[in-house]
């Protein structure tokens, strides 16, 4: 009788701990994180303010951007953005819709070089017309955080202007880029954008500086202060601005930031 006593009471304790044991893992395995399921894309709001020193004028980007992060399409690492930009006058009192844009982009590695082709065109329409801007870039990482892109656009005009003969014709043009950025540290990095613009059609169109072909810089600085708010802000030299009889240099100044919504 003692044993089958001694029996019971040995299983039950034995249950007992089991049950304490599973109760304990289940509640662990509870507490424990869950993965963050990995998005389609990322997405990014990207407002931007601009002010320009000779024209005196600013302007408004409202933007979502981001890059397809699923690892079973064939659109993975893909850059996406789709814009609208407005004037807002001298005085920040109006809003005019100036332009919207479209643009799309996929880079592929060339090997284990540290090279990469990447195709991409943007779509711009605006009350004069619209046009279409393919590109080819070619990119090369240096090191992890110093990368570079060389890129050749054609701005295809789907709409004539008026030529300086006062007929109109096509006013498309050629669109050279150099994209050189530098991590400094993981939270902040510089890129340094000059652009090179020349006109196909050099005798019947030319810019505020007079010529047939135009040097622009912008630089950008960006910080990454929180795991979803990206500030930045540019400054841009954009050749000359035409104002009257009067040319002046035209300088830039934009202020934005990134915030992802995923």
């Amino acid at each position: 009788m003692n044993n089958n006593v001694n029996k019971i009471i040995i299983a039950a304790t034995l249950m007992s701990a089991a049950a304490s044991a599973n109760a304990e893992n289940t509640s662990n395995v509870a507490a424990m994180p869950q993965a963050k399921p990995t998005p389609f894309t990322t997405v990014f709001f990207a407002p931007r303010t601009q002010y320009r020193t000779a024209s005196e004028s600013f302007l408004q980007r409202l933007m979502l951007t981001g890059v397809v992060q699923d690892p079973d399409s064939i659109l993975k690492n893909m850059y996406w953005s789709f814009e609208t930009d407005a004037d807002l006058g001298k005085h920040m009192d109006q809003w005019k819709s100036s332009y919207q844009e479209v643009e799309i982009n996929k880079p592929f590695p060339l090997g284990d070089s540290g090279f990469w082709l990447e195709p991409g065109t943007v779509f711009h329409w605006e009350s004069a017309g619209s046009r279409i801007d393919p590109y080819i870039g070619i990119g090369y990482h240096f090191d992890p955080t110093l990368g570079a892109v060389l890129r050749y656009r054609y701005n295809h005009q789907n709409h004539d202007s008026q030529t300086l003969q006062g007929d109109w014709d096509d006013s498309s043009e050629h669109r050279v880029d150099i994209y050189l950025t530098k991590y400094f540290t993981p939270n902040f990095w510089v890129q340094y954008n000059p652009t090179y613009y020349s006109k196909t059609h050099g005798d019947k169109f030319v810019y505020a500086n007079g010529k047939n072909h135009t040097l622009q810089h912008n630089s950008v600085f960006t910080f990454h202060t929180t795991p979803r708010f990206y500030p930045f802000f540019e400054l841009g030299y954009l050749d000359k601005y035409k104002d009257g009889d009067d040319t002046k240099d035209e300088y830039q100044i934009r202020v934005g930031f990134k915030f992802n919504l995923n």
